[in-house]
């Protein structure tokens, strides 16, 4: 099914793979941020993987280069990227088993932060393990102690 949209000046058609993507954005941000509310210098800010070249991407940069094809660090990315980068998902390692999929998560949760030393994008474990979300933290400023010593 496809669905489309005309206005004044436009039209365009949404095939199912866009459906998913634009239903998915807007429980994101909702409907008040559906794009026809935002300013020109408000806008999501989201990371994109690129599994052809097994790259992360923020802001038009790569910011991380996955060395290994099967890694749990890499599945949880591609999860990621299958949910379209909403904020939390669930911990896809539960599968395994309560305990070890925790383990798990937490395991590559702080291996892909390690990697991601210094770059905006930073990940976070939620309900005891049960979900995992992303999200953009800006640097820390140097406290007063930590500039002096410089």
């Amino acid at each position: 099914m496809i669905h489309g949209y005309q206005a004044k000046c436009c039209s365009f058609v949404l095939t199912e793979e866009g459906e998913k993507w634009s239903r998915a954005w807007i429980s994101r941000y909702g409907p008040e941020r559906n794009g026809t509310t935002l300013d020109a210098t408000s806008f999501p800010i989201v990371p994109l993987l690129k599994p052809d070249t097994g790259e992360l991407w923020l802001l038009g940069q790569p910011i991380l280069q996955f060395k290994h094809p099967i890694s749990n660090v890499k599945c949880l990315v591609e999860e990621f990227h299958r949910h379209y980068w909403a904020r939390s998902i669930d911990n896809p390692f539960l599968k395994l088993s309560h305990i070890k999929g925790i383990d798990t998560l937490r395991a590559a949760v702080e291996k892909l932060n390690r990697a991601l030393k210094g770059q905006l994008l930073h990940f976070r474990i939620f309900n005891s393990g049960k979900t995992v979300g992303w999200e953009i933290q800006l640097p820390r400023s140097r406290s007063r102690t930590e500039a002096a010593r410089l």
